[in-house]
């Protein structure tokens, strides 16, 4: 799921991506930094697509095309 929120003010944006499935795979990366866990998903080629690549690359699971 993709959430564009803009709070606290309207001036600053928050982009996020999540879901239970997605979840699972972030918290355990966080929980156990050695796992790497990898999440499975269909992406497209659009921006959106690309900035959930990144984050889940930064959250420590891995993204890959």
């Amino acid at each position: 799921m993709y959430d564009r929120a803009k709070w606290p003010t309207f001036f600053a944006t928050t982009t996020a991506f999540w879901g239970d499935t997605l979840n699972t795979a972030l918290y355990l990366a966080r929980l156990i930094p050695t796992l790497h866990p990898q999440y499975i998903t269909g992406l497209g080629t659009d921006n959106y697509s690309a900035l959930m690549q990144k984050a889940w690359e930064k959250e420590g699971s891995t993204a890959s095309q």
